[in-house]
Protein backbone atom coordinates (compact mmCIF):
# COMPACT_ATOMS: atom_id res chain seq x y z
CA UNK A 1 0.00 0.00 0.00
CA UNK A 2 1.08 3.63 -1.02
CA UNK A 3 0.19 6.27 1.00
CA UNK A 4 1.80 9.69 1.13
CA UNK A 5 0.75 13.63 0.96
CA UNK A 6 4.41 14.71 2.10
CA UNK A 7 6.04 17.33 -0.22
CA UNK A 8 9.00 16.52 -1.91
CA UNK A 9 12.09 18.71 -1.88
CA UNK A 10 11.47 20.19 -5.49
CA UNK A 11 7.55 20.89 -4.01
CA UNK A 12 5.73 17.88 -6.11
CA UNK A 13 4.43 15.25 -3.96
CA UNK A 14 5.75 12.05 -3.49
CA UNK A 15 4.45 8.79 -2.67
CA UNK A 16 6.61 7.16 0.00
CA UNK A 17 7.00 3.40 0.89
CA UNK A 18 5.19 1.31 3.34
CA UNK A 19 7.01 -2.06 4.57
CA UNK A 20 9.24 -2.35 1.49
CA UNK A 21 7.13 -0.73 -1.20
CA UNK A 22 8.81 1.35 -3.83
CA UNK A 23 8.83 4.97 -3.73
CA UNK A 24 7.16 6.99 -6.28
CA UNK A 25 7.69 10.41 -7.24
CA UNK A 26 6.97 12.99 -9.63
CA UNK A 27 8.88 14.96 -11.90
CA UNK A 28 10.45 18.61 -10.20
CA UNK A 29 8.40 21.76 -10.79
CA UNK A 30 11.33 22.78 -13.30
CA UNK A 31 12.57 19.29 -14.49
CA UNK A 32 15.62 21.12 -16.33
CA UNK A 33 14.22 23.97 -17.53
CA UNK A 34 17.13 26.32 -18.21
CA UNK A 35 16.47 30.43 -16.80
CA UNK A 36 18.43 33.34 -16.99
CA UNK A 37 18.61 36.08 -14.53
CA UNK A 38 20.58 39.57 -14.47
CA UNK A 39 22.86 40.35 -11.43
CA UNK A 40 20.76 41.95 -8.93
CA UNK A 41 19.73 41.79 -5.01
CA UNK A 42 17.35 39.23 -5.67
CA UNK A 43 19.46 37.04 -8.07
CA UNK A 44 20.20 34.47 -5.50
CA UNK A 45 17.07 34.00 -3.72
CA UNK A 46 15.49 33.17 -7.36
CA UNK A 47 18.53 31.03 -8.04
CA UNK A 48 18.22 28.82 -4.61
CA UNK A 49 14.52 28.51 -5.66
CA UNK A 50 14.72 27.66 -9.20
CA UNK A 51 17.62 24.98 -8.29
CA UNK A 52 16.08 23.48 -5.18
CA UNK A 53 12.80 22.86 -7.51
CA UNK A 54 14.77 20.81 -10.11
CA UNK A 55 16.02 23.60 -12.55
CA UNK A 56 18.33 25.68 -13.71
CA UNK A 57 19.99 29.37 -13.32
CA UNK A 58 22.18 30.04 -15.96
CA UNK A 59 25.46 32.11 -15.91
CA UNK A 60 25.12 33.53 -19.67
CA UNK A 61 21.60 34.13 -21.16
CA UNK A 62 21.19 32.35 -24.60
CA UNK A 63 17.80 33.41 -26.22
CA UNK A 64 17.34 29.73 -27.69
CA UNK A 65 17.29 27.38 -24.23
CA UNK A 66 16.67 30.15 -21.02
CA UNK A 67 14.19 31.98 -20.37
CA UNK A 68 14.92 35.38 -19.16
CA UNK A 69 13.42 36.24 -15.33
CA UNK A 70 13.93 39.84 -14.35
CA UNK A 71 12.37 41.24 -11.28
CA UNK A 72 10.09 44.23 -11.29
CA UNK A 73 7.42 45.58 -8.78
CA UNK A 74 5.01 46.26 -11.83
CA UNK A 75 5.24 45.32 -15.44
CA UNK A 76 5.12 47.97 -17.14
CA UNK A 77 8.42 49.26 -15.36
CA UNK A 78 10.18 47.62 -17.81
CA UNK A 79 13.19 48.15 -20.28
CA UNK A 80 12.34 47.28 -23.96
CA UNK A 81 13.88 43.88 -24.70
CA UNK A 82 14.61 42.72 -28.37
CA UNK A 83 13.53 39.51 -26.96
CA UNK A 84 10.11 37.63 -24.42
CA UNK A 85 11.33 39.10 -20.61
CA UNK A 86 8.83 37.14 -18.34
CA UNK A 87 8.35 38.19 -14.15
CA UNK A 88 10.52 36.50 -11.80
CA UNK A 89 7.20 36.27 -9.91
CA UNK A 90 6.53 33.09 -12.07
CA UNK A 91 8.74 30.79 -9.68
CA UNK A 92 7.94 32.09 -6.85
CA UNK A 93 3.57 31.68 -7.52
CA UNK A 94 4.59 27.75 -9.12
CA UNK A 95 6.40 26.88 -6.04
CA UNK A 96 3.46 27.91 -4.18
CA UNK A 97 0.74 26.14 -6.55
CA UNK A 98 3.20 23.02 -6.17
CA UNK A 99 3.44 22.79 -10.29
CA UNK A 100 4.54 24.64 -13.16
CA UNK A 101 2.10 27.61 -14.48
CA UNK A 102 1.69 28.98 -17.35
CA UNK A 103 4.72 30.64 -18.39
CA UNK A 104 3.00 33.28 -20.80
CA UNK A 105 0.95 34.72 -18.10
CA UNK A 106 4.19 36.55 -16.85
CA UNK A 107 5.46 37.85 -20.15
CA UNK A 108 6.98 41.38 -19.59
CA UNK A 109 4.18 43.68 -21.93
CA UNK A 110 7.55 45.97 -23.43
CA UNK A 111 9.17 42.40 -25.26
CA UNK A 112 5.55 41.70 -26.66
CA UNK A 113 7.35 42.83 -29.88
CA UNK A 114 10.78 42.02 -30.38
CA UNK A 115 12.88 44.54 -31.69
CA UNK A 116 14.99 41.93 -34.25
CA UNK A 117 12.63 40.47 -36.75
CA UNK A 118 15.01 37.40 -36.91
CA UNK A 119 14.57 36.73 -33.42
CA UNK A 120 13.36 33.26 -32.86
CA UNK A 121 11.58 34.40 -29.57
CA UNK A 122 7.89 36.33 -30.11
CA UNK A 123 6.62 37.03 -26.88
CA UNK A 124 2.93 35.97 -27.60
CA UNK A 125 -0.09 35.68 -24.56
CA UNK A 126 -1.44 33.30 -26.43
CA UNK A 127 -1.33 30.09 -29.07
CA UNK A 128 -2.89 30.30 -32.15
CA UNK A 129 -4.68 26.74 -33.82
CA UNK A 130 -2.41 26.86 -36.28
CA UNK A 131 0.54 26.45 -33.79
CA UNK A 132 -0.95 24.58 -31.48
CA UNK A 133 -1.24 21.54 -34.74
CA UNK A 134 2.28 22.32 -35.67
CA UNK A 135 3.15 21.97 -32.11
CA UNK A 136 1.06 18.51 -31.73
CA UNK A 137 2.31 17.24 -35.40
CA UNK A 138 5.98 17.92 -35.19
CA UNK A 139 5.98 16.37 -31.84
CA UNK A 140 4.18 13.27 -33.10
CA UNK A 141 6.11 13.09 -36.20
CA UNK A 142 9.68 13.12 -35.07
CA UNK A 143 9.17 10.76 -31.95
CA UNK A 144 8.80 13.35 -29.42
CA UNK A 145 9.52 13.09 -25.74
CA UNK A 146 8.73 15.38 -22.70
CA UNK A 147 12.31 16.70 -21.98
CA UNK A 148 13.53 20.28 -21.91
CA UNK A 149 16.07 18.73 -24.82
CA UNK A 150 13.30 17.85 -27.13
CA UNK A 151 11.86 21.33 -27.15
CA UNK A 152 15.55 23.11 -26.84
CA UNK A 153 15.89 21.72 -30.24
CA UNK A 154 12.53 22.77 -31.64
CA UNK A 155 13.21 26.02 -30.99
CA UNK A 156 16.72 25.95 -32.19
CA UNK A 157 15.44 24.85 -35.71
CA UNK A 158 12.45 27.48 -35.23
CA UNK A 159 9.72 25.55 -35.49
CA UNK A 160 7.59 28.44 -33.84
CA UNK A 161 8.54 31.24 -32.39
CA UNK A 162 8.29 30.06 -29.04
CA UNK A 163 10.90 29.67 -25.92
CA UNK A 164 11.66 25.97 -25.13
CA UNK A 165 9.94 26.05 -21.77
CA UNK A 166 6.70 27.68 -23.28
CA UNK A 167 6.37 24.80 -25.85
CA UNK A 168 6.91 22.32 -23.61
CA UNK A 169 4.45 23.92 -21.44
CA UNK A 170 1.60 24.34 -23.91
CA UNK A 171 2.73 20.37 -25.12
CA UNK A 172 1.38 19.82 -21.45
CA UNK A 173 -1.56 20.84 -22.27
CA UNK A 174 -2.19 19.86 -25.87
CA UNK A 175 -1.40 15.99 -25.10
CA UNK A 176 -4.52 15.98 -23.07
CA UNK A 177 -6.85 15.94 -26.13
CA UNK A 178 -9.22 13.14 -27.66
CA UNK A 179 -8.79 12.61 -30.69
CA UNK A 180 -12.06 14.39 -31.72
CA UNK A 181 -10.46 17.77 -30.14
CA UNK A 182 -7.51 17.04 -32.40
CA UNK A 183 -9.43 16.84 -35.54
CA UNK A 184 -11.99 19.48 -34.79
CA UNK A 185 -8.77 21.44 -34.25
CA UNK A 186 -7.46 20.45 -38.06
CA UNK A 187 -10.31 21.15 -39.29
CA UNK A 188 -10.24 24.85 -37.86
CA UNK A 189 -7.01 25.34 -39.19
CA UNK A 190 -7.88 24.34 -42.91
CA UNK A 191 -10.79 26.67 -42.47
CA UNK A 192 -8.32 29.40 -41.46
CA UNK A 193 -6.08 28.46 -43.83
CA UNK A 194 -8.79 28.68 -46.65
CA UNK A 195 -10.33 32.06 -45.90
CA UNK A 196 -6.57 33.41 -46.02
CA UNK A 197 -6.04 31.82 -49.15
CA UNK A 198 -9.18 33.46 -50.54
CA UNK A 199 -8.21 36.73 -48.63
CA UNK A 200 -4.88 36.78 -50.80
CA UNK A 201 -6.68 35.83 -53.86
CA UNK A 202 -8.70 39.06 -53.32
CA UNK A 203 -6.09 41.55 -52.15
CA UNK A 204 -4.22 40.10 -55.91
CA UNK A 205 -7.57 40.66 -58.15
CA UNK A 206 -7.38 44.21 -56.03
CA UNK A 207 -3.98 45.02 -56.27
CA UNK A 208 -4.29 44.14 -60.31
CA UNK A 209 -7.69 46.79 -60.36
CA UNK A 210 -5.52 49.02 -58.86
CA UNK A 211 -2.44 48.57 -61.57
CA UNK A 212 -4.75 49.05 -64.09
CA UNK A 213 -6.33 52.26 -62.78
CA UNK A 214 -3.25 53.71 -62.28
CA UNK A 215 -2.43 53.23 -65.46
CA UNK A 216 -5.55 54.55 -67.31
CA UNK A 217 -5.02 57.46 -64.93
CA UNK A 218 -1.54 57.90 -66.14
CA UNK A 219 -1.91 57.31 -69.65
CA UNK A 220 -5.67 57.63 -71.10
CA UNK A 221 -4.04 57.23 -74.54
CA UNK A 222 -3.71 54.22 -76.05
CA UNK A 223 -5.75 51.81 -74.13
CA UNK A 224 -9.20 50.45 -75.53
CA UNK A 225 -12.01 52.39 -72.96
CA UNK A 226 -15.33 50.76 -72.83
CA UNK A 227 -17.56 51.70 -69.68
CA UNK A 228 -20.45 50.02 -69.62
CA UNK A 229 -23.32 51.03 -67.68
CA UNK A 230 -25.43 47.88 -68.06
CA UNK A 231 -22.17 45.62 -66.99
CA UNK A 232 -20.58 48.25 -64.87
CA UNK A 233 -16.93 47.35 -66.09
CA UNK A 234 -13.87 48.88 -68.09
CA UNK A 235 -12.42 46.93 -70.43
CA UNK A 236 -8.46 48.37 -70.51
CA UNK A 237 -6.41 47.11 -73.65
CA UNK A 238 -3.21 45.10 -72.56
CA UNK A 239 -0.40 46.07 -74.70
CA UNK A 240 1.55 43.02 -74.52
CA UNK A 241 -2.01 40.94 -76.05
CA UNK A 242 -4.42 42.92 -77.66
CA UNK A 243 -6.92 40.24 -77.63
CA UNK A 244 -6.70 39.77 -73.41
CA UNK A 245 -8.29 42.37 -71.20
CA UNK A 246 -8.72 42.73 -67.77
CA UNK A 247 -12.35 44.28 -65.92
CA UNK A 248 -11.61 46.62 -63.77
CA UNK A 249 -15.21 47.09 -61.38
CA UNK A 250 -16.30 51.20 -61.90
CA UNK A 251 -17.13 51.16 -58.13
CA UNK A 252 -12.88 50.89 -57.79
CA UNK A 253 -12.41 53.16 -60.57
CA UNK A 254 -14.56 56.04 -58.80
CA UNK A 255 -13.16 55.40 -55.37
CA UNK A 256 -9.43 55.70 -56.79
CA UNK A 257 -10.26 59.12 -58.94
CA UNK A 258 -11.67 60.35 -55.25
CA UNK A 259 -8.61 59.26 -53.27
CA UNK A 260 -6.25 60.55 -55.91
CA UNK A 261 -7.76 63.74 -56.60
CA UNK A 262 -9.43 64.66 -53.03
CA UNK A 263 -12.78 65.65 -54.33
CA UNK A 264 -16.48 64.57 -53.32
CA UNK A 265 -17.77 61.37 -54.98
CA UNK A 266 -20.08 63.77 -56.82
CA UNK A 267 -17.70 65.29 -58.48
CA UNK A 268 -16.15 62.17 -59.80
CA UNK A 269 -19.22 60.81 -60.86
CA UNK A 270 -20.12 64.22 -62.57
CA UNK A 271 -16.45 64.11 -64.27
CA UNK A 272 -17.38 60.47 -65.54
CA UNK A 273 -20.88 61.52 -66.97
CA UNK A 274 -19.68 64.81 -68.37
CA UNK A 275 -16.88 62.70 -70.19
CA UNK A 276 -19.22 59.96 -71.61
CA UNK A 277 -17.28 57.36 -68.85
CA UNK A 278 -13.84 58.61 -71.26
CA UNK A 279 -11.50 58.32 -68.18
CA UNK A 280 -8.60 60.03 -69.40
CA UNK A 281 -10.83 62.59 -70.54
CA UNK A 282 -12.54 62.61 -66.64
CA UNK A 283 -8.45 62.78 -65.26
CA UNK A 284 -8.35 65.73 -67.72
CA UNK A 285 -11.49 67.51 -66.03
CA UNK A 286 -10.76 66.63 -62.52
CA UNK A 287 -7.23 67.95 -62.62
CA UNK A 288 -8.07 71.47 -64.32
CA UNK A 289 -6.85 73.29 -60.75
CA UNK A 290 -9.73 76.05 -61.65
CA UNK A 291 -12.83 73.62 -61.10
CA UNK A 292 -11.87 70.43 -59.17
CA UNK A 293 -11.94 71.81 -55.86
CA UNK A 294 -14.22 74.89 -56.63
CA UNK A 295 -17.25 73.96 -58.97
CA UNK A 296 -19.59 71.55 -57.89
CA UNK A 297 -22.43 69.08 -59.55
CA UNK A 298 -25.24 71.35 -59.12
CA UNK A 299 -23.01 74.60 -60.07
CA UNK A 300 -22.06 72.46 -63.25
CA UNK A 301 -25.66 72.29 -63.94
CA UNK A 302 -26.46 75.11 -63.70
CA UNK A 303 -24.02 77.77 -65.94
CA UNK A 304 -25.28 74.64 -68.79
CA UNK A 305 -28.56 75.12 -68.66
CA UNK A 306 -28.54 78.74 -67.67
CA UNK A 307 -31.49 79.38 -70.58
CA UNK A 308 -34.06 77.05 -68.85
CA UNK A 309 -36.42 79.13 -67.11
CA UNK A 310 -36.06 77.04 -64.07
CA UNK A 311 -32.71 77.68 -63.76
CA UNK A 312 -32.63 81.32 -64.14
CA UNK A 313 -33.24 81.97 -60.49
CA UNK A 314 -30.26 79.67 -59.44
CA UNK A 315 -28.16 81.10 -61.99
CA UNK A 316 -28.68 84.75 -60.55
CA UNK A 317 -27.91 83.20 -57.09
CA UNK A 318 -24.35 82.08 -58.61
CA UNK A 319 -23.74 85.21 -60.12
CA UNK A 320 -23.64 86.63 -56.54
CA UNK A 321 -21.05 84.45 -55.05
CA UNK A 322 -19.04 83.94 -58.88
CA UNK A 323 -17.72 86.56 -60.87
CA UNK A 324 -18.70 87.03 -64.24
CA UNK A 325 -15.06 85.49 -65.37
CA UNK A 326 -15.24 82.22 -63.97
CA UNK A 327 -18.31 81.98 -65.58
CA UNK A 328 -17.84 82.40 -68.90
CA UNK A 329 -14.69 80.85 -68.58
CA UNK A 330 -16.64 77.66 -67.03
CA UNK A 331 -18.90 77.62 -69.97
CA UNK A 332 -16.58 77.66 -72.42
CA UNK A 333 -14.73 74.49 -70.73
CA UNK A 334 -17.99 72.62 -70.46
CA UNK A 335 -18.73 73.99 -73.95
CA UNK A 336 -15.69 72.66 -75.28
CA UNK A 337 -15.56 69.50 -73.59
CA UNK A 338 -19.11 68.54 -75.04
CA UNK A 339 -18.15 68.94 -78.38
CA UNK A 340 -14.85 66.65 -77.84
CA UNK A 341 -16.87 63.65 -76.23
CA UNK A 342 -19.79 64.06 -78.99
Amino acid sequence: ILYGNRKAPHGNFILFPICGIATVAMAPIFDKDIFYMSPGPKKAAVTKAVEEHGGIMAEHFDRYSATHLIELDRDDDSPPYNHAVYLSKFIWDSIEAGERLNLDHYLVSSSRRPYDPKSKVCGKSQYSAEEDLVLLTYYNNNYGRNSITFFEEMQQKGILQRTASSMRQRYRILRVLSDEAVTTLKQKVAEIKAKRRAKAIEMERFERQDELVMEILEDGEGHQKDLNASQNVERVDDKKDSESFEEVDTDVVIQRLQMRYGVPIETVLHALIVCSGDIGKARSYLTDSHFSDIWTVAEDEIVMNEDDDGDKEAFQELQTYKNSSEIEFRIQFLSELSSVIK
